[in-house]
């Protein structure tokens, strides 16, 4: 059966400060318990530094394995938009990524991006960024890594989710064409592939 796509403002992203932050919030409970019981003079102040250390340290480890597990999802669902392959995400997850990568946020972050690494790849001096330190293989591609930025940036054109995830992979790979001069050969078929796929309009079909 396929779903049909609901508004956007009935989903919710997969990420945020509020899905990071929210199953850190129980592990806080004892740092309330403390100040209550310091406040009552139940308590000493050592004891409840040691609460208050021990509450804010696990919340803070609990916050960055939902960030981690958050970008795992992406990426999950990034793989499976891009080549149909593998095991599908779940219907809300795909989704809710969906939603990200064709919203005015993320398309705009992606073409501000993609300009950072153009200039960087036409600056001189010394390197201090990983495209700079790539840019004698970025040189030759300046006019469709600006093409690229000013297909995200427009607005008024949309784009496919597998388009936008394939920018995504590019400019977040660390290890990919952008930053690592090993893997230049394959600037510019990735270029190609990701301005293409920009402007097709396959319909993602969701089983449920």
């Amino acid at each position: 059966m396929i779903e049909t796509a609901r508004p956007r403002e009935d989903r919710a992203g997969l990420g945020g400060a509020r899905p990071t932050l929210t199953p850190a919030l129980p592990y806080l409970l004892p740092l309330a318990a403390a100040l209550a019981a310091s406040a009552a003079r139940l308590e000493s102040e050592t004891v409840l530094a040691a609460v208050a250390a021990s509450a804010l340290v696990c919340a803070l480890v609990r916050a960055v394995v939902e960030r981690t597990r958050i970008e795992l999802a992406r990426e999950h669902a990034d793989a499976w938009i891009v080549s149909r392959t593998g095991q599908p995400p779940a219907d809300a997850v795909l989704l809710a990524r969906i939603d990200e990568l064709t919203s005015a946020r993320l398309r705009g972050d992606l073409a501000r991006s993609f300009r950072r690494v153009a200039a960087d790849a036409g600056s001189a001096g010394r390197a201090l960024t990983p495209s700079q330190h790539n840019r004698r293989a970025l040189a030759p591609h300046v006019c469709e890594l600006q093409r690229l930025a000013e297909r995200l940036a427009d607005m008024g054109a949309p784009v496919t989710p597998r388009g936008v995830a394939l920018a995504y992979r590019l400019v977040t790979a660390g290890g990919g064409p952008l930053y690592n001069a090993r893997r230049a050969d394959e600037l510019p078929a990735g270029l190609r592939a990701t301005l293409a796929a920009l402007d097709l309009s396959a319909p993602v079909a969701l089983a449920v």
